[in-house]
C-alpha cells in the first residue's frame, strides 16, 4: 500500500481510525533539532473538535516519541524519528460490517479487499489519519522559519456563505490572526453566518462543506521540479490524499476559463533592477516553479458523508452478494470538517515546500 511519500524528507504513515494508534516515521531530519512541542500541540488543538460544530469524539492527541528523539530534551538524535498518537476514544461497534455508507471509502475498500479485513469507521481513509500530518507540519514549519516562510488558511466559504478576501497589505498580521483561531475567518460577521449554516445542517441530521483558501508567503523563487514533482502537482497529490477533498485550484482557478490570455497573464516590469509581477493570477506558481509571489491555493471540501438522515445504500452478505437497504448513521461525525482540516492543509503544504527546497539545495551544491 502507498503509505509513503517524499524526496529529501520521507514519511511513512501507519495506523487506522479505530486501531490502537496513528503515527508517522519521518526520515531526513537534522540531528540535534530541538522540537517545538508548544507549536505541535497548538496545531493539534486547531485540528481537534470544538463545540457543536464538530464530532463528539475527543482524543487527547498526546504525541509519543518512539524513535530518534531524546525524551528529556525533546531533541532529535537520529535523522529518522517515529512517533505515534494513541487512539483512546474508539467505538468500532458503531459500524456494521458489510454495509456501505454512501459517499465514503467503504465501497472501494470492500471491493479492493474482496470483503476481507474491512476496517471499522474510515479505517486508514478516516480523517483521524490526518493527526500525524499536523505534527509533521509543525516540525516542517519550524525548519522553514529560516526562510521566513509563513503559511496560513481561512475558510473562504461554508455552504453558500463567503468570507472576505485577504488584504495583501496586511497579509502577515492576517495570517497570524488565522493561525491562532479555531474558526479561521477574516470577517467575524461572516463567521457567525457560517456557524449558523453548520448548526442548521446538524439539526437536520445533515452536513455542509466549503472552500479553504491557503496562502504561503516568502517562498523562494524557482522551487519545484519538472513534471511529476512540479510544485502544484506535488501540492495537489498531498491535498487530494485527504478524504473529503474533491478539488484544488491555484490563483484565480476556474476564472482562467472565462478570460483572455491578455487578461490572465501575469505581466512583468523592472523596478530598482528587480523583476516585478503586475498581478498574481497564477497563484505564485508558473510552469511548476514558484515565482516568489504568494502561493494561493483554493481547496474544495465536500460535506461529511456520514450523516443521520436516512439514505439508500447496499449491504453485502456473508457470500459477498449485495442487497438493498437503508442507513441512518449513528456514529460520531462532524456536521462540517472544513474548520478542522485547514491546519492539515497548512501542514502538508509546509512538508511539500521543505521537501522541494531541500531537493533544490542538493541539486545546487
Amino acid at each position: 500500500m502507498s503509505f509513503e511519500i517524499g524526496q529529501k524528507i520521507k514519511i511513512h504513515l501507519f495506523g487506522a481510525s479505530h486501531a490502537d494508534c496513528v503515527g508517522l516515521t519521518i526520515s531526513g531530519l537534522p540531528i540535534g533539532l530541538k522540537l517545538d512541542t508548544d507549536q505541535i500541540y497548538h496545531d493539534l488543538h486547531l485540528r481537534n473538535p470544538h463545540d457543536e460544530f464538530s464530532t463528539t469524539r475527543h482524543e487527547k492527541d498526546e504525541v509519543v516519541w518512539e524513535k530518534g528523539v531524546d525524551i528529556s530534551s525533546l531533541t532529535t538524535t537520529d535523522t529518522t524519528i517515529t512517533f505515534k498518537i494513541n487512539n483512546n476514544d474508539i467505538n468500532p461497534k458503531a459500524y456494521e460490517k458489510g454495509i456501505i455508507r454512501p459517499g465514503t471509502a467503504d465501497y472501494g475498500t470492500y471491493i479492493k479487499n474482496k470483503g476481507k479485513n474491512i476496517p471499522t469507521g474510515g479505517g486508514f481513509r478516516s480523517g483521524r489519519m490526518t493527526a500525524p500530518f499536523v505534527v509533521l507540519g509543525s516540525i516542517c514549519k519550524q525548519l522553514l522559519k529560516q526562510y521566513k516562510i509563513v503559511i496560513g488558511s481561512h475558510i473562504k466559504s461554508i455552504h453558500n456563505v463567503f468570507d472576505r478576501n485577504f488584504n495583501y497589505n496586511e497579509i502577515e498580521s492576517e495570517l497570524d490572526l488565522l493561525n491562532n483561531s479555531l474558526f479561521p475567518v477574516l470577517d467575524s460577521k461572516q463567521a457567525e453566518l457560517m456557524k449558523q449554516e453548520i448548526i442548521n445542517a446538524k439539526s437536520n441530521q445533515d452536513s455542509v462543506g466549503g472552500i479553504i483558501e491557503t496562502i504561503a508567503i516568502n517562498v523562494p523563487k524557482g522551487i519545484g521540479e519538472p513534471y511529476f514533482l512540479s510544485l502544484d502537482a506535488y501540492i495537489s497529490q498531498l491535498f487530494l490524499s485527504i478524504s473529503g477533498i474533491k478539488g484544488i485550484s491555484f490563483g484565480i482557478g476556474e476564472e482562467f476559463s472565462q478570460i483572455f490570455g491578455s487578461e490572465s497573464n501575469d505581466q512583468m516590469y523592472v523596478k530598482d533592477n528587480k523583476e516585478i509581477f503586475s498581478s498574481n493570477n497564477c497563484g505564485g506558481i508558473l510552469g511548476g516553479y514558484s515565482t516568489g509571489e504568494p502561493i494561493i491555493i483554493n481547496t474544495i471540501v465536500k460535506p461529511t458523508p456520514s450523516i443521520g438522515k436516512e439514505q439508500q445504500t447496499i449491504k453485502f452478505d456473508e457470500n459477498n452478494l449485495p442487497h438493498e437497504t437503508t442507513l441512518s448513521i449513528k456514529g460520531r461525525h462532524d456536521p462540517c470538517f472544513v474548520q478542522r482540516v485547514r491546519i492539515v492543509l497548512d501542514s502538508l503544504l509546509a512538508f511539500c515546500l521543505l521537501d522541494l527546497i531541500l531537493l533544490d539545495l542538493e541539486r545546487n551544491k
